[in-house]
């Protein structure tokens, strides 16, 4: 069975470069370029896992998360697991990053590497 991920991520070259990279994997893909979009599609289609970017334009990734959470808990006490991709390393973005309800965070750029890791850790039937 495909699994679905849903990509938030402003740049359009970062954005292209997961989709490639994860489709190779034989994930279906969809992308979104806005933190409100990102939650449109997060709250009408049903993810596997959601890649989100923290600094987005309008709403950003922590707030984009905070609002799929209490959408998600609300509707069907469901929660799609959501990783955050970002160039900033500092350990208070990584602590907002988790305490907003995200499940884990790793640094750009994002690689082959860094898809594998995420494949590992939330698909380990895919990944054996």
């Amino acid at each position: 069975m495909t699994k679905h991920i849903l990509v938030v991520e402003d740049n359009h070259i970062a954005s292209k470069m997961q989709k490639i990279i994860l489709e190779g994997m034989g994930f279906e893909v969809d992308c979104a370029m806005t933190g409100e979009e990102g939650v449109d599609l997060a709250l009408n289609k049903k993810y596997d896992l959601i890649i989100m970017d923290i600094g987005l334009p309008g709403i950003d990734g922590i707030e984009s998360t905070i609002k799929i959470r209490m959408d998600q808990s609300r509707i069907n006490n469901t929660l799609t697991p959501i990783v955050a991709v970002t160039a900033n390393e500092e350990p208070l973005k990584r602590e907002q990053c988790l305490e907003a309800g995200m499940d884990d965070v790793f640094s750009k750029p994002f690689t082959p590497e860094t898809a594998r890791e995420l494949v590992a850790r939330f698909f380990p039937e895919v990944a054996a």
